[in-house]
C-alpha cells in the first residue's frame, strides 16, 4: 500500500473515530466487550457503563516501547502534516485528538502500534455510541444473529 494511500484510510478511520467521541456517556452499556482490553493499568471486560468507558478513555494503553524505568509505555508516535511536528500518545482521547488534528503514524513501526490503537479506541467508541435497540424483529430471545434463517433478508448486506 503506497503512503498516500495509507495516509488517506488512516485519516477516514481517524476521522470516524474523532466523530463518535462526541457520542454522550449515558448512552452506553447497550453492548458489551466479548474479549478483555487490556490497559496499562487496567484490564476492561464485558458490559461497561457510561462511567467506565469515559474513565477508559482516559487510561493510558500499553502501546510503542518502555521508558528508561520499564514502568510505562512511551505511546505512539504520530507525525503532524508538516512533517516536522511530533506528538506521543498514549490515550485513546489524545490519540482521536491527534488524529483529528491531522496528525498521522509515519513510519510502520508506529502504524503497527496504531493499528492496536485503533481497534482498541474504536472498541471504546463502538461501546460509547451503543444503546439497547428499542425494538426487536427478533421475538423470541433464545434467537440471536447466530440464527441467520430467522433474519429478513433485507437485514444481511447490512452484516
Amino acid at each position: 500500500m503506497n503512503a498516500h494511500l495509507s495516509l488517506s484510510l488512516a485519516a477516514v478511520v481517524g476521522l470516524g473515530l474523532a466523530a463518535l467521541a462526541d457520542v454522550p456517556s449515558a448512552r452506553a452499556a447497550g453492548a458489551c466487550l466479548s474479549m478483555p482490553l487490556v490497559f496499562e493499568t487496567e484490564t476492561a471486560e464485558g458490559c461497561l457503563d457510561g462511567d467506565a468507558v469515559e474513565r477508559l478513555m482516559d487510561a493510558p494503553l500499553a502501546v510503542g516501547g518502555r521508558s528508561p524505568g520499564g514502568s510505562q509505555s512511551l505511546g505512539l508516535e504520530l507525525t503532524a502534516p508538516d512533517d516536522a511536528t511530533k506528538q506521543r500518545v498514549r490515550t485513546c482521547r489524545a490519540y482521536t485528538d491527534a488524529v483529528q488534528a491531522g496528525f498521522y503514524a509515519a513510519t510502520q513501526m508506529d502504524m503497527n502500534f496504531e493499528g492496536f490503537m485503533r481497534v482498541a479506541c474504536g472498541s471504546l467508541l463502538a461501546l460509547a455510541a451503543s444503546k439497547e435497540a428499542v425494538s426487536s424483529r427478533i421475538e423470541s430471545e433464545a434467537v440471536g444473529f447466530q440464527t441467520l434463517s430467522l433474519l429478513p433478508v433485507d437485514v444481511l448486506p447490512t452484516l
